[in-house]
């Protein structure tokens, strides 16, 4: 599923291929980018394309890149140029065949690009139940990272209100006594 969210968002799904070769397709979103990102097939050629850049979520890095040409035909190639740094975000968010990536358009040359969502086989695997979750800091940083938060608990009432502030949607958080929980209340995850 490749797709458009609105004006500012695509989806793109990895596949297969795009692990094996480290590289992301784009082909069917090139009015997403600036209208001369279209670059020669080498970087060192001196007419190019205009870069645009990259923001990598969860590697804090900022790539600048365009999309090559093919050196045979001339025409553009359906990926990113470099495959390194595509490569890097693969194994740092642990990408695998399905998931969905989110490119966002911050600017006129400028974008991010982070996971929008796990594969079905994967959401399982990815599921976690939060203990003593105060006002859900940890649920933030393992989000970021592709993990789910499915079960939550605090006893704290306070601190549970600041986390449904939060997460206003869920209805996972237990307050309560850790004590009184019973296994049968919570769901199966996979830490």
């Amino acid at each position: 599923m490749s797709g458009t969210i609105g004006d500012n968002k695509r989806l793109l799904r990895v596949t297969a291929g795009n692990l094996r070769n480290s590289h992301l397709y784009v082909n069917g979103h090139y009015d997403f980018f600036p209208p001369d990102c279209i670059g020669p097939s080498r970087r060192s050629a001196k007419n190019g394309g205009g870069e645009f850049e990259v923001f990598l979520d969860g590697l804090n890095e900022t790539i600048r890149t365009d999309i090559p040409t093919d050196k045979k035909t001339g025409r553009r190639r359906s990926h990113f140029r470099e495959r390194k740094w595509i490569g890097r975000f693969y194994r740092r968010h642990h990408v695998e065949d399905g998931d969905i990536l989110a490119l966002e358009r911050l600017g006129t040359r400028k974008y991010r690009l982070c996971i929008e969502r796990r594969s079905a086989e994967r959401s399982s695997a990815f599921a976690v139940g939060e203990f003593f979750a105060g006002i859900g800091l940890v649920r933030l940083a393992l989000e970021k990272q592709g993990f789910r938060v499915a079960f939550a608990n605090d006893i704290d009432p306070n601190k549970a209100e600041m986390y449904r502030h939060n997460w206003p949607k869920d209805n996972h958080l237990v307050v309560g006594d850790i004590h009184t929980l019973k296994v049968d209340d919570m769901p199966t995850c996979g830490l």
